[in-house]
């Protein structure tokens, strides 16, 4: 849920082109950076960055029905094709081998979602 706020956070440049209304805007900040402390600024983290690559991932595959390549998601989020094979295996997608010409590998979305459990990490050796 959007929570209301009278303080409108700092607004960055790419924000003033685009427009958004400050709600959207208050929301977006807050979810996605972390406040320095005693400052109304904000920073964004590793674990922002990875927060937001989860949730454009799983909006990417809600749009495209639960079926996505793996080389279509890197180069939109500009990443390299491992990492974004292992946003699509954190959602619980199933990356199957594509047919010759294609690029990556084709994510599909098991439903029901069979995630692993912390006890299933494959720990370095």
């Amino acid at each position: 849920p959007i929570k209301k706020n009278t303080s409108m956070l700092p607004r960055h440049k790419c924000d003033e082109q685009i427009e958004t209304p400050f709600m959207i805007w208050n929301h977006l900040v807050g979810e996605y950076s972390t406040a320095k402390a005693q400052s109304r600024a904000r920073r964004i983290t590793r674990e922002d960055q990875h927060k937001v690559m989860i949730h454009f991932t799983a909006l990417l595959l809600h749009t495209c029905r639960g079926s996505v390549f793996s080389s279509d998601l890197a180069s939109v989020l500009n990443i390299d094709g491992d990492r974004s094979q292992m946003y699509l295996r954190q959602l619980g997608c199933v990356l199957a081998p594509t047919k010759l010409g294609q690029s990556g590998r084709q994510a599909v979305l098991q439903l029901p979602l069979k995630l692993p459990s912390l006890g299933e990490r494959k720990r370095p050796k």
